[in-house]
C-alpha cells in the first residue's frame, strides 16, 4: 500500500496540480491500495500549513507542480519521496505514472550543480 498527496485545484480526481506549492487550493490523498480519496482545502495559503499536512498524512509520495527547497528539504526529513508532475494531466494519471515522474531531489540538483 502507498499513500501519496498532491497539490491540486480542485476537489476531484479530475483535478489538475496546481502551479503554486502554498497556495494550491486543495491536497488530496489517495490510498493506493483502495482508490480511496479525501480532500482538504488550503484555508491558510501558507507554505508551513501545506507542509505540516502533508507530514500529517504520512504519505509515501507527494506529486506537485513545484516545490522550494526549503519545503523540499523538510519532506525529505519525513522520508517523503517528492515527484514533479506536469500541470496538463489529470490527477488520478499522476497516480499511475508516479514512478516515471522525475523526483524532485533530481531536477533540484540538476538545476543547483556545486
Amino acid at each position: 500500500m502507498s499513500r501519496i498527496v498532491m497539490t491540486l485545484t480542485e476537489n476531484v480526481e479530475t483535478s489538475y496540480l496546481s502551479p503554486f506549492f502554498s497556495k494550491a487550493k486543495w491536497l488530496s490523498v489517495v490510498e493506493t491500495d483502495t482508490m480511496n480519496w479525501w480532500y482538504q482545502r488550503n484555508e491558510e495559503k501558507t507554505a508551513a500549513w501545506v507542509v505540516r499536512r502533508i507530514c500529517e498524512s504520512r504519505p509515501h509520495f507527494l506529486i506537485c507542480g513545484f516545490i522550494d527547497l526549503k519545503c523540499l528539504e523538510h519532506a525529505a526529513q519525513h522520508d517523503i519521496d517528492v515527484r514533479l508532475g506536469p500541470g496538463n494531466a489529470p490527477a488520478q494519471d499522476l497516480v499511475s505514472r508516479i514512478m516515471k515522474l522525475p523526483r524532485a531531489l533530481d531536477c533540484m540538483a540538476a538545476s543547483n550543480p556545486r
